[in-house]
């Protein structure tokens, strides 16, 4: 049988294959019962303490968590902020964006020396590696790694360099 014939076409009928498959190493009930118990659990909290975006019992509290650890991490690199400023993660947020820059999530037409126009409004638009799927995954870690950038607009399309 052919790797492209029958009920699996993408599985090989080969040796290695059919030994994982009959192997030794199973799960035993202990392991499913631990599967069960954290999904219960999982699922459990999902509907009684996570909820929906906006009106969950802990948001208040896991978003103030969140802010107060990015406080913390850009105090901890360098941040001295006005007393005014003492408070707002915003400020944190922006004082990280400029020590920590990356070359993969660009925002403006500055971002990238005029190349292209671009807005903090149609940068998710524009870039590849804001798609929500494996071929945005592929370009995040793509413009990550070796700072290309694939320009994605309704007239054309370009590969940038940058």
């Amino acid at each position: 049988m052919k790797a492209s014939e029958g009920k699996y076409p993408l599985i090989e009928n080969t040796d290695e294959n059919r030994s994982l498959l009959k192997g030794k190493d199973r799960c035993d009930r202990f392991d499913y019962l631990a599967a069960v118990a954290c999904g219960a659990i999982g699922g459990l909290i999902d509907i009684f303490l996570v909820g929906t975006p906006g009106s969950s019992m802990i948001g208040s509290w896991t978003d103030s968590q969140v802010d107060n650890a990015v406080k913390s991490f850009a105090k901890m690199t360098g941040w001295s902020p006005r007393e005014a400023q003492r408070d707002n993660v915003n400020s944190a947020i922006g004082f990280l964006e400029k020590k920590f820059r990356v070359n993969y999530d660009q925002r403006y037409t500055a971002d990238v020396d005029g190349l292209f126009r671009m807005s903090t409004k149609n940068h998710h638009m524009m870039s590849l590696s804001h798609s929500l799927d494996i071929v945005g995954m592929f370009f995040s870690l793509l413009n990550q790694f070796t700072s290309f950038f694939l320009l994605r607009s309704s007239i054309h399309q370009s590969v940038l360099w940058y």
